[in-house]
């Protein structure tokens, strides 16, 4: 006791003396959001309309673990971290968006060593690997921030892209019945190289005449799919760039993005993205965007799993021409209570609209104390008796723990929940 009080007591001497100043000592905060509910829903399955009733984990922003801090280098400039990693209340599984299990058979690869000659039965000739699940999954990055230069940032995380929906969302870019699961369908969102970014370099300007630009490149620099041909620098490469106007309750923003799919043949997908938000009264919030996406056919080097088919890694991808146009509002009671309604549709432009979507969202959050929401949803999406490619209004935490909800019918729901920042 007596040596740690002198630890103490020379510790407060140094800072007195100045000996430590205030930039030399590091910033660290752990964060995180935690909300799951009840929900009952119907319109499960491929073929038929069947219902759910239970537990629903995440249903507006995902549950989040993170650990962020950094240090003020003088000069006006900072050094900044961020680790970020996505947990399920439901199997207390983490990263890779918690939807399902640590390890699936599709982290898993089987490869045989013997010659044609051996014999196939040998066990010995055959190994197992798979790859565990990426925790810090959602962000792990390192930034440099200069009070006139902008902003430098290395590493895996979020781009201009993913920005815009969380923000431009008046549902906030829910799990449930938010542009999460649209965006996720339509092609424009996946955490997979598509509104997140690997081996990322992305560049963030400060506001020069309410303007502020943004550039992310994903450099493409993975292990190739042919066996002993090394690196690919081109697979999986992609770029994001965005422009956003922000003045007297405007807000709009463009994005454009490219993005080198996982096949070995060139195959880019496109996608352009107008938002705007306006603050119409102190009370009321209006919002709008629109979005196409341009992606290459099997011919290209996609897959042919449907119109909006996805690939074996579940990352939404390949898939043909659409249009998505969102809107809505959010009114604000008072500061305890709030109301929001979002309208979502995206339009099939390959096969006469028959893998078309609408939905609509309404919602009410009560503030019960900082940080501590009370939350009630309905949400309802409809689909043409031709669909052909399954859709859901819950976007990866399904509350029936598999992909059961992937539906080719029409879908509804209602939940209440709660969530807690911290």
């Amino acid at each position: 006791m007596k040596a740690f009080k002198k630890y103490l007591l020379a510790a407060g001497v140094m800072l007195a003396a100045g000996a430590v100043s205030a930039q030399d000592i590091p910033k660290f905060e752990i964060y995180g959001v935690v909300g799951a509910g009840l929900v009952s829903a119907d319109g499960f399955g491929q073929g038929t309309n069947k219902s759910f009733t239970g537990y629903a984990d995440q249903m507006h922003s995902s549950n989040r673990l993170g650990f962020r801090g950094g240090k003020d280098l003088g000069d006006g400039m900072t050094i900044k971290y961020n680790l970020e990693t996505n947990f399920a209340t439901a199997t207390g599984a983490t990263g890779k968006d918690s939807g399902g299990n640590d390890v699936t058979s599709s982290d898993c690869t089987t490869t045989y060593s013997g010659t044609a000659s051996s014999s196939i039965t040998s066990a010995s000739k055959f190994t197992t690997k798979c790859t565990s699940p990426t925790f810090f999954d959602r962000e792990l990055n390192v930034a440099i921030a200069d009070k006139e230069f902008g902003q430098l940032m290395l590493g895996r995380g979020k781009n201009f892209l993913y920005n815009v929906l969380d923000e431009f969302d008046s549902r906030g870019n829910w799990n449930l019945g938010g542009l999460k699961p649209i965006a996720r369908y339509a092609g424009f969102y996946s955490g997979s190289n598509v509104s997140r970014f690997d081996r990322m370099v992305r560049y963030s300007s400060n506001s020069i005449n309410n303007f502020k630009f943004d550039f992310a490149h994903q450099f493409g620099n993975t292990t190739s799919s042919t066996s002993g041909a090394g690196w690919d620098s081109g697979v999986k490469s992609a770029n994001n760039f965005g422009i956003r106007y922000t003045n007297d309750g405007l807000d709009v923003a463009l994005t454009n993005e490219t993005v080198r799919t996982g096949s070995t043949t060139v195959a880019t997908e496109k996608i352009n993205l107008l938002a705007a938000k306006y603050q119409l009264t102190p009370q009321v919030l209006i919002n709008y965007g629109t979005a196409t996406t341009k992606n290459p056919s099997t011919s290209d080097g996609g897959t042919a799993a449907g119109i909006f088919g996805k690939d074996g890694t579940g990352k939404v991808d390949n898939k043909p021409s659409a249009l998505t146009n969102f809107y809505g509002l959010v009114y604000r009671h008072n500061e305890k209570v709030s109301f929001n309604y979002g309208g979502y549709s995206v339009t099939d432009r390959v096969t006469a609209g028959k893998d078309s979507v609408t939905m609509n969202s309404f919602g009410v959050v009560y503030t019960l104390a900082k940080g501590l929401d009370i939350n009630a949803d309905y949400i309802r999406a409809n689909r043409k008796s031709t669909a052909a490619s399954s859709f859901t209004i819950f976007d990866r935490a399904q509350p029936d723990g598999s992909n059961v909800s992937e539906s080719l019918v029409n879908q509804s729901a209602f939940s209440v929940g709660v969530q807690y920042r911290f």
